[in-house]
C-alpha cells in the first residue's frame, strides 16, 4: 500500500526536481516519509490495541494462496539483498573476497559470525592502507613543491 501512495506524488516530485525547487522537494520528500512511516505505525498501533487475537484472526481469514505468496517473497528477500549488493559493490577484488569467504564457510564450515569478523578486520586494512597511501601521495606532493633556498621561502 504504501508505494501506491508514493506514486501519488511522483507527478509532484518530478515537477519540482524539473524546475530545480530543492525546497519543495524536500517538503514533499518529508511529507510523503511522513505519510508512508504514519501508516505502517498505525497498523501496528492497532495491532497491539487490539491484540494478537485478532492479528491471528486476520491472518487465518486470509486465503492460501495469499499466504504462500507472502511466505515466497520473504523468502526471496535476502537472494534479493544480497543480488543487488553484489551488483553495486563488485569487481574483481570484491570478487576474490566473496569467493574466497564463500568457500571458508562452506568447506571449513566456519560459522557467519566468525566470517564477519574476518571480514571487518579485512575491511580495515583496505581503509588503513588506503588512508596511508594518500598521506604519502600528499607527503610527495609536499616535497615537490618546498622550495630551494631560503629566499624562495620567503617570497613565496
Amino acid at each position: 500500500m504504501e508505494p501506491a501512495i508514493g506514486e501519488i506524488f511522483t507527478p509532484m516530485i518530478d515537477k519540482f526536481l524539473m524546475k530545480d525547487d530543492y525546497r519543495g522537494w524536500t517538503i514533499v520528500s518529508h511529507c510523503l516519509s511522513f505519510i508512508e512511516l504514519s501508516i505502517g505505525a498505525v497498523f501496528v498501533f492497532l495491532a497491539v490495541l487490539f491484540g494478537g487475537d485478532l492479528v491471528s484472526a486476520i491472518m487465518g481469514s486470509l486465503p492460501e494462496f495469499v499466504l504462500t505468496g507472502v511466505n515466497a517473497a520473504g523468502a526471496m528477500l535476502p537472494v534479493v539483498g544480497l543480488a543487488v549488493l553484489t551488483s553495486q559493490l563488485w569487481d574483481k577484488k570484491t570478487a576474490l573476497y566473496f569467493l574466497f569467504g564463500f568457500f571458508l564457510m562452506k568447506y571449513l564450515n566456519l560459522d557467519i559470525l566468525f566470517l564477519a569478523i574476518i571480514a571487518v578486520f579485512i575491511a580495515l586494512r583496505d581503509v588503513f592502507s588506503y588512508f596511508d597511501q594518500r598521506k604519502l601521495a600528499a607527503e610527495a606532493l609536499v616535497l615537490t613543491e618546498t622550495p630551494e633556498t631560503e629566499e624562495e621561502d620567503f617570497f613565496r
